[in-house]
């Protein structure tokens, strides 16, 4: 039987397209989707996403390298999967980040708020140690000394939040923390020691007793 030239002229038309259609799927999609996912990687890296989602980071850079390898020994649709899994990873990594990001930073300005008030209250209270004995005198300097030592790493805790280094901040709270606590201790224990001794001089007066020299030097009690 003798097909029609016009039907035969449709077909041909369609096994052409088809094979267009395919032969352009297969030679573009899987190395075009992986340029896509690594320029998104490469731009969540940038971002300094690697300090807040190291786990993701390192999935999605696995997954890419798996997914080039496969295009590389012609496995399109395992490299396809391994494409996608990763863009899908990678569009949860950059929303955990910025959540992440964000309470660092909030979290980074309250600490350094409550370090300034605490530098400020130490150094208030500072003037009010006594420095009469040699203890005194020594726990005195070891505040004055710390004080200093806090006051540097409260300036560059303050230069770390310029630069959006929040993780920083948050890695060295705890210590500073202990160091200011360790201060306000000392500081307690003078200002107690100093109110505890005021009292005690106030509330029991020193008793004098009138004495008078005799010719050979000693002391005698006055006659009443």
């Amino acid at each position: 039987m003798v097909m029609p030239r016009t039907l035969l002229s449709w077909r041909g038309l369609a096994v052409v397209l088809l094979f267009v259609v395919l032969g352009g799927a297969c030679a573009h999609s899987p190395q075009e989707e992986l340029a896509k996912a690594r320029a998104q990687f490469a731009d969540l890296e940038q971002s300094g996403a690697a300090h807040y989602v190291p786990e993701d980071i390192q999935a999605i850079r696995s997954l890419l390298q798996h997914a080039e390898l496969r295009i590389r020994t012609n496995q399109f649709m395992l490299a396809e999967q391994e494409i996608q899994k990763s863009l899908l990873l990678i569009y949860q990594a950059s929303q955990t980040f910025r959540e992440r990001k964000a309470n660092a930073e909030k979290e980074s300005s309250q600490l350094i708020a409550r370090f300034s008030d605490d530098l400020r209250y130490c150094l208030e209270h500072l003037k009010a140690m006594p420095r009469l004995t040699y203890v005194d005198q020594n726990r005195f300097d070891i505040v004055r000394f710390r004080l200093k030592g806090l006051r540097k790493r409260l300036k560059l805790f303050r230069e770390y939040y310029g630069a959006r280094q929040y993780l920083a901040i948050l890695k060295e709270a705890p210590e500073v923390q202990q160091q200011f606590a360790f201060v306000k201790q000392l500081i307690e224990q003078s200002l107690q020691q100093k109110t505890t001794v005021t009292r005690a001089e106030y509330r029991q007066p020193v008793q004098r007793e009138s004495r008078t020299e005799d010719t050979n030097g000693g002391s005698l009690l006055a006659e009443r």
